[in-house]
């Protein structure tokens, strides 16, 4: 081989080997590079800052406040009786006591004026007495029924209650103004002889003080009250005739 091939072939090689350093140190530049990127799994960048506080585990949840109805309270007892006086007591006697209105008088349900009227005694008039409260009122019997009347409108002294009667001194002829009951006292708890008819005519004695008549009746005498007796025949409507059709 001459000289001029052999300095070809020798720079030939220095071209190769040039080369290859070449290749080598780029692709250990490329390396290092590389390493030194930041690797794309981390998180972007942002501009607002993260908090570090840790998260509030203990703070109490805020809820809204339930609706709940009032407590249910018991209605009053409207039935229990309610207690305003203490309970009146009765003395009841060994037997009864007769005694005598004097004046016309009511006759209570219970010992108080508050109670309700189960009649009327009239002035006079006999009762049964049967005991006495610690209130002022006898317990006495009406139609069958207990009752009560004060103490102070009886008295066992018939002279005290007894009506009296103004005999006229001449007798008055009346009339019956309507259907009345002719009967054995001033009173209508007396016995009633019979019942007489507008327009009967009567014989007039005299009048009670409470407001009766005392009349000749067959052999004795009776009571009509004076509200169905006058001066005058009333006018009696006579009936109308059948009238064919």
């Amino acid at each position: 081989m001459d000289a001029r091939n052999i300095t070809r072939v020798a720079l030939h090689a220095l071209i190769v080997i040039i080369a290859a350093a070449l290749v080598a140190g780029a692709v250990i530049m490329i390396t290092r590079s590389v390493s030194t990127e930041p690797s794309d799994t981390s998180p972007p960048a942002t501009d607002k800052p993260q908090s570090t506080d840790p998260p509030e585990t203990d703070a109490p949840a805020v809820t809204e406040p339930i609706a709940t109805e009032p407590p249910a309270t018991e209605p009053p007892d409207t039935d229990a009786p309610v207690v305003t006086e203490p309970p009146v007591t009765v003395t009841h006697y060994d037997e009864p006591v007769t005694m005598y209105a004097l004046y016309n008088v009511n006759a209570r349900m219970k010992p108080t004026t508050e109670s309700d009227i189960m009649g009327m005694i009239y002035q006079s008039e006999a009762v049964n007495v049967y005991g006495e409260t610690d209130n002022g009122w006898y317990e006495v019997r009406f139609r069958g029924y207990e009752a009560y009347i004060r103490t102070d409108l009886l008295s066992a002294d018939q002279s005290e209650s007894a009506v009296k009667i103004e005999t006229y001194d001449s007798p008055k002829t009346m009339y019956t103004q309507r259907q009345v009951n002719v009967r054995e006292s001033y009173t209508t708890n007396s016995q009633s002889f019979e019942i007489l008819d507008a327009g009967v005519e009567v014989t007039v004695i005299g009048i009670t003080e409470n407001g009766w008549y005392e009349i000749s009746y067959r052999d004795g005498v009776a009571f009509i009250s004076k509200d169905y007796l006058g001066d005058t025949m009333p006018v009696i409507p006579k009936p109308e005739p059948d009238r064919e059709a």
